[in-house]
């Protein structure tokens, strides 16, 4: 059974642009990357409690959940459960950044509406 995934167009940039830089090295990893990420996404909404809770004082990014991506663990996926089944991707983010500020400034009072 298929479960509804909305997805930020935020994540889906940030994908093309970590696919873009893992294939000035190596254009099968790249491919990998994709996929890899895919199907993490499609794991994560038949099954949103198998990641984490996003751990922040921001109350905006309260219900955020991440994940890492299999076989790229230096690679997250940030998303929350919907009602009713599913997940909603706001973005994939490489570990090494501080990924709070970059959050809050995406999601803004999103998170906090909901």
């Amino acid at each position: 059974m298929s479960r509804r995934i909305i997805q930020w167009p935020q994540a889906d940039q940030r994908i093309i642009d970590y696919a873009q830089y893992i294939r000035a090295d190596n254009l099968e990893a790249a491919v990998r990357f994709i996929d890899a990420v895919e199907a993490q996404i499609q794991k994560l909404a038949q099954m949103p409690g198998i990641g984490k809770p996003f751990g922040s004082p921001l109350p905006q990014l309260s219900g955020l959940r991440v994940s890492l991506v299999p076989d790229f663990p230096n690679y997250q996926v940030y998303y929350r459960e919907l009602k009713g089944g599913g997940i909603e991707v706001f973005t994939v983010e490489h570990g090494a950044q501080d990924i709070a500020p970059l959050l809050n400034d995406l999601l803004g009072d999103y998170l906090l509406d909901e």
